[in-house]
């Protein structure tokens, strides 16, 4: 699988077919991981402009502000640049909006704040919540998590827990690691 995404990512062909494809279909929305959209944004010709665009949603892995000053480069000032966080277990946790005119004070772009009905907090290895200053796991309170994994209890237990703050909710710890800034996470 991984020899087959490294081929398909560097196939210029297929690129410039997505490319072209943007403006040929009227297509509006964009959604993929950071590192898609770097290759298609290489693989395009120094003048080229993603004009239709209106949306870019990004998410799986961390956006930097390379990515945001390509962005601002490639796209109309109506666009904007979601940096998403979500998983299967929770849906969308965190997202973040940024226009042509955001300031990003850090190389990597934070993944903003909480979606409404979405709580979100750091743990410990032990699960015990941290100190906003401090990095942990990213976990989640939502009234919308899923009820765990299809015949796998062991490893629904370890993810889905009680939370140690609210006796009878359940919180999903995911793997990400995550630092609270003064405006997102």
């Amino acid at each position: 699988m991984e020899q087959l995404s490294a081929r398909f990512m560097c196939d210029r062909k297929v690129l410039n077919g997505w490319r072209s494809g943007f403006a040929k279909r009227g297509i509006t929305i964009y959604h993929s991981v950071p590192t898609v959209f770097r290759q298609l944004t290489r693989a395009a010709s120094d003048n080229e402009t993603f004009a239709n665009l209106r949306l870019i949603r990004l998410g799986g892995e961390p956006v930097f502000r390379g990515d945001v000053e390509v962005f601002r480069q490639r796209c109309s000032d109506d666009c904007r640049l979601m940096n998403a966080l979500s998983s299967t277990e929770t849906g969308l946790i965190c997202a973040a909006m940024i226009d042509k005119h955001a300031v990003l004070p850090n190389v990597r772009v934070p993944v903003g704040r909480a979606v409404r009905g979405c709580r979100r907090f750091l743990v410990n290895e032990q699960g015990r919540p941290v100190e906003n200053s401090s990095d942990g796991r990213i976990a989640v309170r939502s009234a919308y998590l899923r009820q765990g994994y299809w015949r796998r209890p062991d490893e629904t237990a370890e993810k889905f827990r009680m939370d140690p703050r609210t006796p009878g909710t359940r919180i999903f710890v995911t793997n990400d690691l995550g630092r609270f800034l003064q405006t997102a996470i």
